[in-house]
């Protein structure tokens, strides 16, 4: 009996990027049928983890808002407009 060695393909760096970009095709195109399909009604939407993650970052934050009511009771118990406290820098008088 013969002694049978396994060949070992050593692809060259043309062959590798060859491939990766095969399969990037096969990913977008795969990608494509998804979106395709879920458009025209064939089936329903998966939640995507990571789109969901994007689409809570696009969502508006809590806008600051730059002048808050305060009460300055020594100023004659008025209401007046002041920018918020961690922007007013106090000076002892």
């Amino acid at each position: 009996m013969k002694n049978r060695r396994k060949k070992i393909f050593i692809s060259s760096k043309r062959e590798i990027e060859k491939n990766e970009r095969r399969e990037e095709g096969r990913r977008r195109r795969r990608r494509q049928k998804k979106r395709r399909d879920v458009y025209f009604g064939l089936k329903e939407e998966e939640e995507d983890e990571g789109r969901k993650k994007r689409q809570n970052n696009n969502k508006p934050r809590e806008v600051l808002k730059n002048y808050e009511f305060c009460d300055a009771p020594l100023l004659n118990e008025e209401k007046f407009l002041l920018p918020p406290v961690r922007y007013l820098e106090i000076s002892p008088k």
